[in-house]
């Protein structure tokens, strides 16, 4: 288990730039960043969302299960995993713990929003699901290598896998992604005096439905702080 997360936190957000002004090295390397970044995340989404793929993990979802219907995971497989809004700092190694349901969907999405947050990610999967979870990410690796991107952003927890291994691995991970978290003000508060310093933790938390953004996709620091009540 050590090794896992110790690996998946080997190079959290290596590529990690500040921006002092457009067209400055430092805008030019993080706009490089975020074009790789998005390159992954495309790989990642594309090993569930192409057609025949889709249509395999579905089929084998079901099997493994014995109930369900190939067409409805089909469709959970692809809309589960369109679409992307506002993703956080890199926190390190990300354990994704992902029902028996959902075995395709649901690591897939927690995948692409942890590679787009520039972390790693290890896939705690239930033990019928697995067999779907390792499907899902030999394609995911496939992608991965075919655009020369490092293989050990996403792993999965080995068999046999029980309550005690995920348990284990979710001690050790910097952060647990579990079906149905939601975010409010106090956990916030607690995930940020963990993981960061006392000077860094925000005095002022607002949850707003998108950012105001420039043409540019630049982030309007004044006009977001105009708007906060």
């Amino acid at each position: 288990m050590a090794e896992l997360t110790a690996l998946a936190r080997a190079k959290r957000g290596s590529l990690s730039f500040a921006s002092v002004g457009n067209g400055s090295p430092g805008h030019l390397a993080r706009e490089l960043q975020a074009l790789r970044t998005d390159e992954l995340v495309a790989a990642a989404g594309w090993a569930i969302l192409e057609p025949g793929r889709n249509q395999a993990l579905a089929e084998l979802a079901v099997a493994d299960r014995s109930i369900g219907k190939v067409a409805d995971k089909v469709q959970k497989n692809h809309r589960k995993n369109l679409g992307l809004t506002e993703i956080a700092r890199p926190v390190g190694a990300v354990c994704a713990i992902t029902p028996s349901t959902k075995p395709a969907a649901t690591p897939a999405n927690k995948i692409i929003n942890a590679l787009k947050g520039r972390n790693a990610v290890i896939v705690a999967p239930s033990p019928k699901g697995w067999r779907t979870a390792a499907r899902l990410i030999e394609h995911i690796h496939a992608e991965l290598g075919r655009i020369g991107a490092p293989l050990d952003r996403v792993q999965l927890l080995p068999q046999p896998v029980s309550k005690v291994s995920t348990a284990a691995l979710m001690r050790q991970c910097d952060l647990v992604l579990r079906a149905g978290m939601a975010v409010d003000e106090a956990g916030l508060r607690a995930f940020c005096d963990q993981h960061l310093g006392r000077y860094k933790t925000p005095r002022l938390i607002r949850f707003v439905a998108a950012l105001p953004r420039a043409p540019s996709g630049k982030v309007q620091r004044l006009k977001l702080l105009d708007d906060l009540p």
